[in-house]
């Protein structure tokens, strides 16, 4: 029997006379087809139609039911009698109506679906798993006048597959199980939780992706995300709820991870902000307890370059000055490592590393002179100032014979 886009058409050599005598076997016997009418050739192919077990289905484009085998009144419940005629409906549950829509707008363009699995209704309103392959059915100009469907109850399978995967999430064997209350699998403080649900579904309201947590049958606790929906019978009366549980554990350990190393990168952050407003703070004011006195300190050096004094003494008090000025400096550049003085550079490790001369050396290169005249504050080197206090007045004469090296 051949099938041919929703077709059954019998063998071309079992559909048609003879033209010519009827052959005769080799014991002389004369032999006939086995139709001699086309009502017996529909009969015959009925006959297979109806010995499969699956459900054989045919409708029109606007989804009325054409015929229905007795695989189908098994299936569904409906005999071909209270079936014929009637709407595809009665077997699709109402969340699943725009399904079908779809199946049909593909079967008008011409398009075959090949084992799609989905949900139908008994006449009793009990639900079941079943794999469906439709194809269109054309007249003889090819074009599309109705589909045929064949469904298969796959719910035995899916129960399989369904205890199994319970029993791989809960613990719990389909035998344990079943009878049981749902708090079974429920921690006790959340038992309201399930209550809310319940009352929700006997609103006829579905849940859908609800994170929750439940407990395995040794009481490690699991995050699951639920799907719950009402089961109605024929007169569309809630008789039930379905649930579909799938562990997001991992994606809950994740998202944990995720949560915990952003607020330590927060953390982080705030602590190194806070470091940086009290480093700016302390330079702030280190910098000016520092150069506060420096501008006395030059000034000072300035009157006593400008002042009426004898040579000796006033080189000597402007060094004295210059000294004082250049060590309290010298604390200031040392404090911030890395940090860029008024017209130097930076130290880095490979300056450290140099002989001292030459680094007071590559820090004085470039720099502007101290006001009036004194030396660059860096250039210790040639600075030639005695650490001794001021000698004071009365010492000049000594002061005058010691440079001129008189004893």
């Amino acid at each position: 029997m051949a099938h041919t886009s929703g077709r059954l058409d019998a063998p071309s050599s079992l559909s048609r006379t003879h033209d010519v005598a009827p052959p005769e076997d080799s014991a002389g016997v004369t032999l006939t087809t086995p139709f001699r009418s086309e009502e017996d050739r529909a009969d015959w192919v009925a006959a297979i139609v109806d010995s499969f077990d699956d459900a054989i289905v045919s409708k029109t484009l606007d989804g009325l039911i054409t015929s229905w085998n007795r695989g189908a009144e098994r299936i569904f419940g409906w005999t071909a009698a209270e079936a014929v005629g009637r709407s595809i409906t009665i077997v699709i549950p109402p969340e699943h109506l725009a399904e079908e829509e779809d199946i049909l707008a593909r079967i008008r363009g011409g398009e075959r679906i090949e084992h799609f699995e989905t949900t139908r209704m008994r006449k009793d309103g009990s639900r079941l798993e079943i794999s469906l392959t439709v194809s269109p059915i054309k007249n003889a100009k090819g074009e599309v006048i109705g589909a045929s469907k064949i469904a298969r109850d796959i719910s035995e399978r899916r129960r399989g597959d369904e205890a199994r995967a319970a029993q791989a999430m809960f613990g719990w064997t389909a035998a344990e199980a079943v009878g049981q209350r749902i708090t079974l699998i429920i921690p006790r403080e959340r038992w309201p939780e399930e209550d809310e649900v319940l009352a929700r579904v006997r609103k006829g309201e579905s849940i859908d992706h609800f994170d929750t947590v439940r407990e395995r049958k040794n009481g490690e606790r699991i995050d699951v995300s639920l799907t719950v929906s009402p089961v109605k019978d024929a007169r569309g009366r809630i008789i039930g709820a379905s649930k579909i549980a799938r562990d997001v554990s991992d994606r809950k350990r994740a998202e944990a991870e995720r949560a915990t190393l952003l607020q330590t990168v927060q953390q982080a952050r705030e602590e190194a902000e806070e470091l940086n407003r009290s480093k700016d703070q302390f330079l702030a004011m280190l910098s000016h307890e520092l150069r506060t006195p420096l501008n006395a300190i030059f000034g000072w050096a300035r009157m006593l370059q400008s002042a009426a004094m004898d040579e000796v003494t006033s080189r000597r008090d402007g060094q004295d000055a210059a000294r004082r000025a250049v060590a309290r400096s010298e604390v200031g550049h040392r404090v911030g490592p890395g940090r860029r003085a008024a017209g130097g550079e930076r130290q880095g490790p490979q300056d450290r590393n140099r002989p001292r001369s030459q680094r007071r050396a590559r820090r004085g290169r470039g720099r502007p002179s101290a006001p009036g005249g004194l030396e660059p504050p860096h250039e210790r080197h040639q600075v030639h100032a005695s650490r001794r206090p001021h000698p004071g007045p009365a010492a000049e004469g000594q002061v005058a014979r010691r440079d001129r090296g008189e004893r």
